[in-house]
């Protein structure tokens, strides 16, 4: 594992923190992260950079976090990036060469690369929001690190520039990269991720593939029309259904069986079915949904 916490804990004094949180980052797999506000995110984050330490197992290349010199195989943006605001984009980018130990040619391929070259002279304190994320997204790829661990790369930049980002991720993914990712862009994110790690009030509520975590949703379901609603509903509930509505004459809405099952049913009954379709929810509704005060998350 790239990326792996077991049992990780941390309280702070007045309360929040972490409390027996479980999940890992494999070679090759976007993960993001998602939570309300003080639901334990950051807390997490600075686990993994060794910036705070705590109880149980937090394992960033198979080694304990906290001490291990992070900077050599893992690119990060924390909170505002953790950029100096009087250094410039050339010097902030030399600063990450050197503790990942990349060849000098490296700081000019990251600035040809992302497009920095009119800021390269600049402040990083006279660059705008969007400029400084593209920045320390660039430190964050410089020099090859094999894991990143981003939190909210995507505020403050560009649409133009959104797309490319995600694409830099992915492809970073797919050359074996490991890419633990916050952001409140969930729509982004949804075409993006391959797992769904959920905390609420400091506890792990969700850690499942993209796919299951939407399907497998309360607001997952099946809309179906067919001539005779009410018998394939009785079928269906023999068959596992968790739940059929029969809206209309000819219409049901099933839930707990994919189109599959439906289908088969379906024809052992020998019904006309002229409608099968998936109806699956949004990561954002999925998510919302879960954290919900009424579903048992913070109010």
């Amino acid at each position: 594992m790239s990326i792996e916490l077991r049992g990780a804990d941390y309280r702070f004094p007045g309360g929040g923190g972490v409390a027996d949180v479980s999940f890992a980052v494999r070679s090759g797999e976007i993960v993001c992260l998602l939570g309300p506000n003080g639901s334990g995110k950051s807390t997490t984050l600075r686990l993994l950079l060794g910036l705070i330490r705590g109880g149980g197992d937090v394992l960033v290349e198979d080694r304990p976090a906290p001490g291990q010199p992070l900077g050599e195989t893992l690119g990060s943006i924390v909170d505002d990036g953790g950029l100096d605001r009087a250094w410039t984009v050339r010097r902030y980018l030399q600063l990450i060469r050197v503790a990942r130990r990349a060849p000098r040619s490296a700081v000019d391929e990251t600035i040809v690369e992302h497009g920095l070259g009119d800021i390269a002279a600049r402040r990083i304190g006279a660059l705008s929001l969007g400029q400084t994320q593209r920045v320390a997204f660039a430190g964050a790829l410089l020099g090859g690190p094999r894991t990143l661990v981003l939190d909210e790369p995507l505020n403050g930049v560009d649409a133009h520039a959104v797309p490319v980002m995600l694409d830099r991720i992915r492809r970073f993914a797919d050359g074996g990269g490991s890419v633990l990712i916050t952001s409140h862009h969930l729509a982004h994110l949804q075409r993006l991720v391959d797992r769904v790690v959920v905390l609420d009030a400091g506890r792990l509520v969700a850690d499942a593939p993209i796919e299951e975590f939407l399907a497998t949703s309360v607001m997952s379901h099946v809309l179906v029309e067919c001539d005779e609603p009410v018998t394939l509903a009785e079928e269906l509930r023999r068959a596992g259904a968790v739940e059929v509505t029969i809206r209309t004459a000819t219409e049901l809405v099933v839930r707990g069986v994919g189109r599959r099952v439906i289908g088969e049913a379906a024809c052992r009954l020998r019904l006309v079915v002229t409608r099968l379709e998936e109806m699956t929810p949004t990561l954002e509704e999925v998510y919302l949904d879960l954290t919900a005060p009424a579903n048992g998350g913070r109010p």
